[in-house]
């Protein structure tokens, strides 16, 4: 999952586009594993300056300033467009056992079981290391939700 955001066409604006048209939102599973989207220009800046000063070893990962559940994710931009959206959690398995069934057989679709077997998994981090090295001031996604330009 996409998970770095901006005004673009990454997972939080398809998410918003989506919220845009319908009230009803399928979510894979529970909704409960977390999430902790960066904006971009938070991640161009950790970028920018792991490109000035390399890390003399090691790899940092970066995410936004705070997890949060999927659920929560939805709600806060459901609340940033100020519609109230429903939540309908459908189980995984038989999505994971529908694509690895179809791409057993040829069939190229532009998602695949493996991708949805991720959905099922925590995708936080820990930042402190990142930020220790290369100090950047993470905003609230709340903040920069309020900055994306809607179409």
């Amino acid at each position: 999952r996409d998970r770095i955001f901006g005004d673009g066409e990454g997972g939080v604006a398809k998410l918003v586009k989506h919220m845009q048209k319908y009230r009803i939102m399928p979510v894979l599973g529970d909704g409960q594993k977390l999430e902790q989207p960066i904006h971009v220009q938070e991640a161009a800046e950790f970028f920018y300056k792991a490109a000035m000063t390399p890390p003399e070893n090691g790899i940092f990962e970066i995410g936004g300033l705070a997890a949060m559940t999927y659920n929560m994710m939805l709600q806060k931009i459901a609340s940033f467009l100020k519609r109230k959206i429903t939540l309908l959690h459908l189980p995984i398995r038989p999505f994971t056992l529908t694509l690895d069934f179809l791409e057993r057989r040829g069939c190229g679709l532009s998602v695949n079981s493996e991708q949805l077997v991720h959905i099922d998994t925590d995708l936080d981090t820990d930042n402190q290391p990142a930020l220790q090295h290369y100090p950047v001031k993470l905003r609230p996604f709340d903040e920069w939700l309020s900055t994306l330009r809607l179409k």
